[in-house]
């Protein structure tokens, strides 16, 4: 204001009586400031000054009445009361008249101004006129003069020079509504081109859809108080809140524009400093944007801007009938905006906006930049989503791959272990960094080279999958696994590895062997019956004709007959033995059995066969072990493996009984000191009629195995040729037994 000063001071006499000079010295002060707030500024300041008025105040009809949107040299009295309905009223009467409002002295006023006397002595209020219609009002105070002081009137010239102050300031505030249009033109514009590369930049959604709220309620000038992105599930034909984005609660935190100077940075500045795109973001409105679902067959203007891909701009949403009340009941606006978010001629979405807080009206040029930023997001919110779900899928599959209780790994051409489940590192024993890196070969067969019969191998070569079962998966390991090896291929067709599928079948095994165990019974059960029906009278015949003759007969005939007298009785204990053996007695009693005095009385038994060469050698558990079972037959199982082991015991040897309790079973292992069995005679010992003893009938262990399958045990043979063997039994204890101490 300097040069101002000094143009003034170089004036001759009051420069009030020369308009030209001060419609130029004001025009000189003006023209350089485009921005809106700045120029009203210069304006106040530099008319009171031309003018010799202590202060002024200009006020502009688009702002809400009663705003003074510029003032210079008010006192805070004053400015209270032109801010109030004084104020607006003074404004009213000249945009209703359009023409100046002049008081040379207020002590004279006798209507509801008169108020201003308390602190004006005269005052002027003139129209801002553009055409034919009032844009605002610059208003001036206190009028003082260089001159006299007491001059406080105003001349008709005075008047005109006031007038075209003013026709030159709404023509530069025309001016600046005009820079100030293309320069948020040219705003909207940088900001769809930053958006545009900002959210093309990301896949994640929830980052994603922060970003767009943001970038659309990031500022005053272009930006909406509240935005919420409302998504549309197909599935439930629901339009279903995904994210809202507000200011914040202004009743805590000041005005608009005090929370737009504080919360609000941006958005290249918060990309470049590296801060999450966020919002002060009103955490309960978020909550409710995302608990709103509205069903599209529902008639109203959010549903139809999915069905119908169009925008909506509802004015008054209080009374139009057609606003959803969700929307109303919710978020409590008087006027709102919605457009459709279209990706690849498909509604996805829409977006939603409001100025609650600044009252703001959304005008059609809002509409169409909403529109066209909603444009520019949409594919990318489609993509974000597809990428989410397919993160999701991607973490369901993983949590199935670690979840499969089967060993899972992945190898590579070269054996290498790509991939493995946590099946993989708890059986083997080891952690996952571990195993991943090293070949196959070492980590399960602790080898240096592939087995014989690798399947990975007979993949890669025959590009098919395979499947194997194996005893010994592991090393040292005598478990049954079944195997399965399928080929990965890549997006040419080039084979890249193969996946291993590795099931512990132990248990299934056993099952498989019980049932063809079963059959075999089955088979021999029809087959005995008709043997027994055929050989048992004529048997009987020949053993009473033989014991007759050798009573009649003289030697060495009568030695002959003793001969057929013995193996027709070896015959029918045979025949007894399988008949017995044949018949489904399955009949456990339900008694309550001790196990270590049952086990007791089948050795004393033995110890009476046995010659003085064979020892049994007791290792009794002290803890009685009660099982319900049927006591005849697990003492027949019992006498039995004890047979056996003295049976194979050739000339002098031991046997060894021995009992304990572990957790709830009851365990019953007889060692011998015999020859042992081989592995090829093991996968055959309990065979019906399979047998190495010259004599023998081969019903003896096939019993003992059915008979502590009734029971719901198990038994066990470990043996090496030369070693003897050991047989283990294993049995249910009986639940009524509250014993838990284990013993030997």
């Amino acid at each position: 204001m300097a040069a101002i000063i000094q143009q003034k001071n170089s004036f001759p006499g009051n420069i009030l009586h020369d308009s030209s000079k001060a419609s130029y010295t004001f025009a000189r002060a003006i023209t350089p400031v485009s921005e809106l707030n700045e120029l009203l500024n210069r304006m106040s300041e530099t008319v009171s000054s031309l003018l010799d008025f202590k202060g002024c105040v200009i006020r502009l009809k688009e702002v809400p009445k009663g705003w003074i949107i510029s003032s210079y040299n008010i006192p805070y009295g004053l400015l209270k009361i032109l801010s109030g309905r004084l104020g607006r009223h003074i404004s009213d009467i000249v945009f209703e008249q359009k023409t100046p409002l002049v008081v040379n002295n207020t002590s004279t006023i006798n209507n509801e101004l008169k108020v201003l006397s308390l602190y004006v002595k005269s005052f002027a209020s003139v129209p801002l006129i553009k055409g034919e219609n009032v844009i605002g009002t610059i208003e001036l105070y206190n009028r003082q003069s260089s001159v006299s002081p007491d001059i406080s009137s105003f001349t008709s010239a005075e008047i005109i020079t006031l007038e075209g102050l003013a026709l030159l300031a709404s023509m530069a505030i025309d001016k600046a509504y005009a820079c100030n249009e293309a320069r948020r033109g040219n705003e909207k514009l940088s900001r769809l081109l930053f958006i545009n590369s900002a959210v093309r930049g990301t896949l994640k959604l929830e980052r994603l859809l922060r970003l767009v709220l943001s970038s659309i309620t990031v500022n005053d000038d272009l930006g909406f108080n509240r935005a919420v992105l409302f998504l549309f599930d197909s599935e439930k034909r629901v339009l279903k809140g995904r994210m809202g984005v507000t200011p914040g609660d202004l009743s805590k935190t000041g005005s608009f524009e005090q929370v737009l100077a504080r919360d609000y940075n941006n958005i290249p500045n918060m990309t470049n400093n590296n801060k999450r795109v966020l919002l002060n973001c009103d955490s309960r409105f978020n909550k409710i944007s995302c608990n709103i679902e509205i069903p599209v067959d529902y008639n109203c203007y959010i549903t139809r801007a999915v069905k119908e891909k169009l925008s909506f701009n509802v004015k008054d949403a209080r009374q139009d009938s057609n606003v959803s009340p969700i929307i109303l009941n919710n978020f409590n606006t008087d006027a709102y905006a919605i457009v459709p978010v279209i990706a690849r001629d498909k509604t996805i979405g829409v977006l939603w906006v409001d100025n609650v807080y600044s009252k703001r009206e959304i005008t059609d040029d809002d509409i169409e930049f909403l529109s066209g930023f909603a444009n520019e997001v949409a594919s990318t919110i489609e993509n974000a989503r597809l990428f989410e779900k397919v993160c999701h899928a991607e973490n369901e599959l993983e949590n199935i791959f670690e979840s499969i209780s089967d060993m899972i790994y992945i190898t590579d051409m070269e054996f290498k272990i790509v991939r493995a489940n946590k099946s993989v590192s708890e059986i083997v024993g080891k952690h996952i960094d571990e195993i991943t890196g090293r070949r196959c070969f070492e980590v399960f067969h602790n080898t240096g080279s592939p087995c014989e019969h690798c399947l990975h191998t007979k993949t890669i070569s025959s590009k098919k999958s395979q499947i194997s079962e194996v005893k010994g998966f592991f090393h040292e390991n005598e478990e049954t696994w079944l195997l399965s090896n399928s080929p990965m291929f890549d997006p040419f067709g080039n084979i890249t590895g193969s996946v291993h599928i590795v099931r512990n079948i132990s248990e299934i095994s056993k099952l498989r062997e019980q049932l063809i165990m079963s059959e075999k019974l089955a088979s021999l059960g029809e087959m005995a019956a008709g043997v027994a029906h055929a050989i048992r009278n004529p048997l009987v015949s020949v053993g009473g004709f033989a014991r007759r003759l050798e009573k009649d007969l003289e030697p060495p005939l009568n030695d002959y007959a003793n001969i057929i007298v013995k193996e027709v009785a070896r015959l029918e204990g045979i025949l007894k033995e399988t008949i017995g053996f044949v018949r489904n007695n399955s009949d456990t009693s339900g008694e309550k059995v001790e196990i270590n005095t049952l086990l007791a009385s089948a050795v004393e038994l033995m110890e009476n066969v046995f010659d003085s060469n064979i020892s049994i050698e007791r290792n009794i558990c002290e803890t009685p072990l009660y099982i319900t079972g049927n006591s005849g037959r697990l003492k027949e199982a019992f006498i039995n493996l004890i047979q056996n082991a003295g049976q194979a015991i050739e000339s002098s040897g031991k046997i060894i009984v021995k009992t304990m309790r572990k957790e709830d079973k009851a365990i019953i292992e007889i060692t011998d000191q015999g020859a042992g069995i081989s592995e090829k005679e093991m996968r055959h010992i309990f065979d019906p009629f399979f047998t190495t003893k010259p004599n023998g009938s081969g019903i003896g262990l096939a019993m003992t195995h059915r008979i502590i399958n009734e029971h719901n045990g198990i038994i066990d043979v470990n043996s090496e040729p030369g070693s003897g063997a050991n047989f283990v039994l294993t049995l249910p204890l009986a639940s009524t037994d509250d014993d838990n101490g284990e013993g030997i």
